[in-house]
């Protein structure tokens, strides 16, 4: 399985690390480096939508998860699922407007909550 996380937080790419083998994961912690780093078959897709450090951005600008997503849609539409982690509710639903029926909104704590340790 190839895992893909756009994630700018420490801890939560820690979360992520735990949960996933190494083998299979990529993480980018900004939108430049994830549209880099974008290339082939994705089997799931985390993607948040505040970076570098900031909170509740303006998704029009190109340093959000929303950038990424206008840069990446195409090959968005072909992953088999995405789950947009942001807490920022107003930049979490762009961007699922942009990618479509099989991105889903699921919120840090919820998604925490809900996939267990990798051991």
């Amino acid at each position: 399985m190839r895992v893909f996380v756009l994630e700018d937080d420490p801890h939560r790419l820690l979360w992520f690390h735990q949960r996933f083998y190494q083998d299979e994961l990529t993480c980018c912690s900004t939108a430049a480096d994830a549209i880099k780093a974008f290339k082939g078959q994705w089997d799931l897709v985390f993607l948040d939508h505040d970076l570098g450090g900031e909170t509740f951005v303006d998704s029009a600008r190109d340093d959000t998860g929303a950038g990424f997503v206008r840069a990446c849609a195409d090959d968005l539409a072909q992953c088999q699922a995405v789950a947009v982690h942001s807490m920022n509710q107003a930049g979490a639903m762009r961007m699922l407007a942009m990618i479509g029926e099989h991105a889903k909104w699921i919120p840090f704590p919820m998604l925490q909550a809900s996939l267990p340790h990798a051991d």
